[in-house]
Formats: structure tokens, sequence, C-alpha cells
């Protein structure tokens, strides 16, 4: 079973979709108080530094935590602040961590550095090996794909990073019927995912990810339409062969579906600094 980590209002949100399936066992973080179990509260404090300054010891907190854990924080809230501190207590576990990047239009001056300094710290924490794999989120880049409602505006973004978040997970404990995937490069450990339209071979990102060195594609086939469809395997090497580059590898992994429509997903891997700036 995996374990997941929210942190912050955000993290705790998505966190609480996962829990509807049985695969995870969930932990939550926040300074609001919530109803869930496996729940800590932590005082509020005005800025990342206090948060990170006035860290709470979370005796006892972590103690069955399985192996296997991913992290989930947004970078708009200050108590993005205890991210490094959280994960120095998860440190002999295997970690993956998974990053909400808000719209920064809507953040003020202060919020902007703030985001950027955590995002900028959990990549460079990526890069020299503390955790497996750090996972890209922009909010904008969701809204692109998603249509989404005022009022519903972040359940419906939750419920999208979710599914397909789980459907790979899927996909990562299953045998596909062919696939071509290889060992991933040890330096590439900043990624996103995305959709693929199966039919129409259109990829779309979760994040603007720079300097891609990897991408893998998972489809979800319908098994009636793995029996009759003749040109399948055909379209998709012909996209497989378009995506692959000097520089960037691409390969693919079919898997047979009870749904009656078929799906594609994709997971993009950097090993380069996204967005870096000096801060």
């Amino acid at each position: 079973m995996d374990t997941l980590v929210g942190l912050g209002s955000a993290g705790c949100n998505i966190v609480k979709k996962f829990s509807q399936h049985p695969q995870y066992e969930c932990y939550y973080i926040d300074s609001e108080e919530r109803e869930e179990k496996n729940f800590y509260q932590v005082q509020k404090q005005k800025s990342c530094e206090e948060y990170e300054n006035n860290c709470p010891p979370f005796d006892d907190f972590f103690d069955n935590v399985t192996d296997d854990v991913l992290f989930i924080v947004g970078g708009s809230g200050a108590i993005s602040g205890l991210s490094l501190r959280v994960l120095e207590k998860l440190r002999d576990r295997n970690i993956n961590v998974l990053y909400i990047q808000p719209d920064l239009q809507l953040l003020g001056e202060f919020g902007k550095k703030q985001e950027r300094l955590t995002q900028q710290i959990l990549q460079q924490y990526a890069r020299s090996g503390l955790f497996k794999m750090l996972y890209l989120i922009s909010n904008p880049s969701l809204e692109k794909i998603n249509n989404v409602s005022i009022l519903n505006y972040n359940n419906q973004l939750n419920e999208l990073i979710v599914s397909t978040i789980h459907m790979l997970n899927i996909f990562n404990h299953t045998e596909p019927i062919m696939q071509t995937f290889d060992e991933l490069p040890e330096t590439a450990r900043i990624a996103t995912i995305g959709l693929v339209d199966v039919k129409e071979s259109e990829q779309k990102l979760f994040f603007p990810l720079d300097k891609i060195r990897e991408m893998r594609y998972y489809y979800s086939i319908n098994r009636e339409e793995l029996e009759k469809e003749g040109d399948l395997l055909s379209n998709v090497k012909e996209y497989i062969k378009e995506a692959s580059t000097d520089k960037v590898r691409a390969s693919y992994g079919i898997y047979t579906s009870n749904y009656e429509q078929s799906y594609g997903y994709v997971v993009a891997f950097s090993s380069e600094i996204q967005n870096e700036i000096f801060v």
C-alpha cells in the first residue's frame, strides 16, 4: 500500500480525494482543523520561515508509514515552509513529491517569491537525490485541459490530478501486453504528467516542462478495440517515432481496459531545473 502525505490545504484536499481508493494510506498536516484520521494540526505561522523554524516534532506520527511515500504540497501557502522538515522525517522511505504550482498572476509579490523559493528548493533536492522524483503540476495548465467552473475550480482540478495519478499507479503495478520501457536516466528526477488523445495523438502536459529527456506513454485500450483495430499498433508506433528526437527518448506501454472508452497518459522527465531563477 502506498502512503500519501498532504501538507497544507492544497495537499490535504488532494490526499482526501485519493482516500476513496483502498490502495492508499492517507496522512494530513495542516494548520486548520480537519476531521480525517491520521491528521496532525500544526500551529499557524505568518511565513515559510516561521513554519520551518517552529516545526513540531511529529512524535510517532509517521511510525506506521510504509516504504513508498507520495508527499503532496501546494506552493501558495506559507505552510509549504514545512516541506523539507517533513521530508526529513520521512528520509528513510522511498519518497516522491508532487508539487502544485498555483496561478502566479493571482499572487502578490511576496507570494510569488515564496512560491519560487519553495519550487526551486524542491527541485534542487530532487536533483541531489534526496527523493526519487519531483512531479510538477501547474494549475493554469490544468485549466487549459479541463473547463472548470468558478464554484468547483479546485475540486475539478484536483479530480483531474487524482484520476490521472491513480491510473498511472495502476499501470505501474500491471503487466502491459506490449511495452518498450527502459530504465530512466539517473539524473532525470524532475517530471510532469499529462493526457494523450488516443485517436488524435495529441498530448496535454500538466506543466510546461522544459528540456525533456524522456517521454513515457501509457495506452489503456478497450479489449474489444484491441481485438478489432488493425491500425492501432502502427498508429502508436508512428506517434512514438515522431515524439522521439536526438534529445528525447520516447517509449510506450499498452494495457487492456474494460472501460468503453480508451485513454492515453504520458509522463515526461527532465534532468534540468525548471524556471531557474536566483532567489
